[in-house]
């Protein structure tokens, strides 16, 4: 589907200012205004020099260990200032050696500052993990202990081998001491580039994982593009444990045109986040996503976090689209800001993945319910939300969160609000609640405005209280377009000086088993205006609107 205002794909900048430096780094954008304009990572740079790693004894496709040879030139590469590390086509075989005395000594390649391993191609040069390696560490890594600059890993195809080195029990990566299994991680430093190569056989904590040993000091590793890449056969087995397929914690970073798939599709085992980005100025546009129960983590949990751009994915067979999150831990850290979520595809499988597996809720865009800080300044425009393959007939447990599956909501326990959030043009179909939907305050300037909701409220179940703090009782209010529980005067205790505004949105009914409330819902207002204006309901003898105190407009 195309939006009403999408992307001018490949032709408008970011910004002007933006337009010459995102030129040849894969970046695109469009025509429209932008609060999120993330500042592009510096890409690395190499020297000329070359060394073939047959030079230092490795052959592909002779049966023989290949990690010593390949480090070796890798190191006389760094040696020697820098350079590209060239393998021929063919498969090499990599095993897990140990580096230094601790845990996190337990790898297969290091990478050196100024060095880039470059194959002949995805699926001509391979880097296969031999079986019965047992726990490790990562198998790329930096020193943690120094600062490593311009790495840059292309042009193969990264077997992880998990199925000859099976993971057994979720203490196999989390347990002690803990061995994550990443495929790598880098630490110090910066200047990082992953393109067009293929990982698969994958099962992790991470796959690739860019985030500095002490997490609650300012960011070590910033300027890291990962671009055109596939991940494939992710998750599987018998053992569920959290994951991330690709992690960032840092400043200015981009994640761009890479391919995502796991193992079994929709319900695959610890297939949980292909992509979690924190801190600022941070870039995730056209991927695509298949099979996981989170496609993304949009997160404040850095010591920085703004300027986040998430715009052109395509999410399919998902327990969720997006959680958007900001906390705050034992250091001081900024709320999460300048976020721009736009013209994303999410296809929502509800019945493929077990919810409680997903973590909270199928849901197409979802603010975190442990948000302990005040994110501001969300703009949430320009995306497709479908839901599909939800059988109305399952049972109880798998309905416990069925009152938050919309297609863009803030849900959170503390009713902690939210700032200057924009929720416009999106596409959202068959919710199992209201298209968008909310359990807490909404302050400052908010707009709520031109979104097309088609079929809210397929839950279409009756009230039933659970315990909390497992969720919010589904109530029959929530089967709306739109559903804002926005009386949250024990936390504002009076009035606030804002403006929230809910306009020109159709809610469309087109399935007349659903007992639709109204087309817009709300609770008492606790902002000075409160206006909902030129909204209109069809397919349904329902109210348009339902809305309590404080409210005015021609909806009223």
């Amino acid at each position: 589907m195309i939006n009403r205002r999408q992307f001018a794909i490949g032709t408008a900048a970011l910004s002007v200012g933006a337009a010459t430096a995102l030129s040849g780094q894969g970046m695109v954008a469009q025509a429209k205004p932008r609060i999120a304009t993330p500042v592009p990572p510096t890409l690395p740079t190499f020297p000329p020099a070359t060394y073939h790693v047959a030079d230092f004894g490795a052959m592909p496709s002779d049966g023989q260990d290949d990690t010593l040879t390949i480090q070796a030139a890798i190191d006389a590469a760094a040696s020697n200032g820098g350079g590209t590390v060239r393998l021929d086509p063919g498969t090499y075989d990599l095993s897990i050696i140990t580096h230094g005395t601790e845990r996190e000594d337990r790898t297969s390649l290091r990478m050196r500052s100024g060095v880039r391993l470059m194959g002949a191609g995805q699926g001509r040069t391979v880097l296969r993990l031999a079986d019965s390696q047992g726990n490790y560490w990562a198998i790329f890594d930096s020193d943690r202990h120094a600062v490593t600059t311009d790495i840059g890993l292309s042009d193969f195809t990264l077997d992880q081998n998990t199925t000859g080195n099976p993971i057994t029990a979720a203490s196999d990566i989390y347990g002690d001491p803990i061995q994550p299994r990443y495929v790598a991680r880098f630490y110090e430093g910066g200047r990082v580039l992953v393109e067009r190569s293929t990982f698969t056989d994958l099962s992790s904590g991470n796959t690739l994982s860019f985030n500095p040993f002490n997490s609650d000091q300012p960011p070590s590793i910033t300027d890291v593009m990962v671009r055109s890449n596939r991940f494939t056969d992710v998750g599987g087995g018998t053992v569920d444990f959290d994951h991330s397929t690709i992690y960032t914690r840092g400043d200015r970073m981009a994640v761009i045109g890479n391919e995502f798939v796991s193992r079994h599709g929709a319900g695959t085992l610890n297939a949980r986040t292909a992509i979690e980005i924190h801190n600022s100025d941070q870039t995730i546009t056209d991927n695509r996503v298949t099979g996981y129960a989170k496609a993304m983590n949009v997160t404040g949990y850095g010591l920085t976090n703004h300027r986040q751009l998430v715009a052109r994915n395509t999410m399919t067979d998902v327990g969720m689209g997006m959680y958007v999150w900001s906390q705050q831990r034992t250091v001081p850290m900024e709320p999460l800001r300048d976020v721009e979520i736009a013209d994303n595809t999410i296809t929502i499988n509800v019945d493929g993945w077990n919810q409680s597996r997903v973590g909270v809720v199928s849901a197409g865009i979802l603010g975190h319910p442990g948000n302990n800080t005040l994110m501001t300044d969300i703009w949430i425009h320009d995306n497709t939300v479908t839901y599909v393959n939800d059988a109305i007939t399952r049972d109880d447990r798998t309905k416990l969160y069925d009152s938050m599956a919309a297609g863009v909501g803030f849900w959170n326990y503390e009713r902690f609000p939210v700032q200057n959030i924009t929720i416009t043009d999106n596409e959202i179909t068959n919710p199992l609640s209201a298209g968008v939907w909310t359990n807490t305050a909404i302050i400052g300037t908010s707009t709520i405005q031109g979104n097309v909701i088609t079929n809210p409220g397929r839950n279409n179940r009756l009230d039933k209280v659970w315990p909390e703090p497992l969720t919010v009782p589904y109530q029959a209010w929530y089967r709306s377009g739109i559903a804002l529980d926005v009386d949250a005067s024990s936390l504002l205790g009076t009035r606030r000086a804002g403006k929230l505004t809910v306009k020109d949105n159709r809610v469309i009914l087109t399935d007349t088993t659903i007992d639709v409330h109204a087309g817009v819902t709300s609770t008492n207002s606790w902002l000075r205006t409160a206006l909902a204006i030129g909204n209109s309901l069809t397919g349904s003898d329902a109210p348009l609107s339902d809305l309590g105190f404080g409210w005015r407009g021609s909806n009223v």
